[in-house]
This record gives C-alpha cells, structure tokens and sequence, in this order.
C-alpha cells in the first residue's frame, strides 16, 4: 500500500467555501479528499460538498476534529490544507509528498510557500527538501501518531491555532522524527491571513504557559527568527537530545 492510499487530505474552510469546493475537486479522485467548515454561511448548493460542518471551532478545533476523524477512519497520515492555499500542480505536491513520506523518518512534511511569517517556510531556489524545526500549519502532511501527541489542544485556552505548529514540530521530533520543508515545489498562502493577531498571540501564551517545561523551553527557542534555521535545528537536537 503506497503513502497516498493511507492519507487522507482534509480541507478546512471558514467563509471561504467557493475555494474550499474548487480546491476539493481538484484533490478528488487522487486521495481520499474530505472538507471541514467552520461556521460558515453555506448556500444550499454548496452544502453537499462539505464532509464535516461544525459551528466556529476556529483551527485548532478542527485540528482536534482532524487528529478525531483520523483514528476513527484508521487513516496512518493526514494531509491538512486551508482553503486560502493556493496550489499550483496537485498532482506534483501528491508525487512529491508520496516520495518524502516514503521515507520512515519523516514526521511532517510540507511544500515550501511563497510568503510565511516563518523564515524557514519561505521558498529557496535550488534548496531541495530541508530540516527544520517546525512548519506553518496551512498545508502540511503529518504522521496520525505524532498528531495525537498534540491533541487534543486545550480551546479553551488556544482556539486560533497560533503555536500549535512549534508544538507539533517538537512532538516529531521528540519521537526521532524530522520536519522537512520541500524547496522543490511551492505553494501560495496569503500573508497575514488567519484571524485576529492580538487575540491569537494572547490565547497561544496562555497555551504555551500550561505546556510542560520542555514543550515551552523548545517554544521560546523556535519562536526566535533567529534560531528558525539550522542553527536552531542543531541548538534543539543538542538541548533536547533529539534523536535521529
């Protein structure tokens, strides 16, 4: 059985729902394709199209509903996907994807994108596939067993889904896994689209505060621009005794 037909890609929409379907459609028929809303205003056309429709549980609800639907399905791997994300070629992400999670000791996988608020997210011509110590959530492929170290995520304390990337990153690594960044291949994602700043960075420091000591210590580390490279990646691995 290849890594494609042990994958299911889930699409999560808010408001977005003409995208969230046009998206869908283009992943159907190569992987199992299922679409997630939260809380939006669905005609009755559109309605069909969803798979699993929710009130506004916001991102890191429907990461708990994922990591959820995941072991009920017995999916191995998850493919997660906004629907603000902008592909390019489905079938190379696919190829690609397939190619790199073939390989065991990879825990998280994602395509490189055009514009990130993290440096290590944002593409590097003739870069090819990189270690690092996280990755953005808006599109990325993860193990079901390194998900379910993370969830489910506290939404009471961290609904909007800021810092839940750093952790997931620290979950793959603490069980001898690697995060790659693919630099072959690239997606687009709107800068600066997501929720609001102020009430996200709030609600993630009070979720990081109740993490245990190591999980905060690799947060504060990760969370310096400085250190979102290999530099970091190497600081981390000697810190926490990362194995690989």
């Amino acid at each position: 059985m290849s890594i494609i037909d042990n994958t299911a890609v889930i699409i999560y929409n808010h408001e977005l729902s003409r995208e969230a379907i046009r998206l869908k459609q283009r992943f159907t028929g190569k992987v199992d394709t299922y679409l997630f809303d939260s809380g939006s205003d669905l005609t009755r056309d559109e309605s069909p199209h969803f798979d699993k429709r929710y009130p506004n549980i916001y991102y890191n609800g429907l990461l708990n509903e994922t990591n959820r639907f995941l072991n009920g399905q017995r999916y191995d791997n998850g493919f997660i996907i906004t629907s603000d994300v902008k592909i390019n070629d489905i079938d190379e992400l696919l190829e690609k994807y397939n190619d790199v999670f073939a390989d065991s000791r990879v825990g998280v996988y994602a395509p490189s994108a055009e514009y990130s608020y993290h440096p290590q997210m944002i593409h590097k011509p003739g870069a090819g596939l990189r270690e690092v110590t996280f990755i953005e959530g808006f599109c990325f492929a993860v193990r079901t067993h390194i998900l379910d170290q993370l969830c489910p995520v506290d939404v009471s304390l961290n609904k909007y889904g800021y810092g839940t990337d750093s952790m997931l990153g620290y979950h793959a690594l603490n069980q001898g896994y690697v995060n790659i960044i693919d630099h072959r291949i690239t997606v687009d994602h709107p800068y600066g689209s997501g929720y609001d700043k102020h009430k996200a960075v709030e609600a993630k420091h009070n979720w990081i505060d109740s993490l245990a000591f190591r999980e905060r210590l690799f947060y504060k580390i990760t969370s310096k621009k400085i250190l979102k490279n290999r530099l970091g990646l190497l600081l981390v691995r000697k810190l926490f005794g990362f194995e690989r």
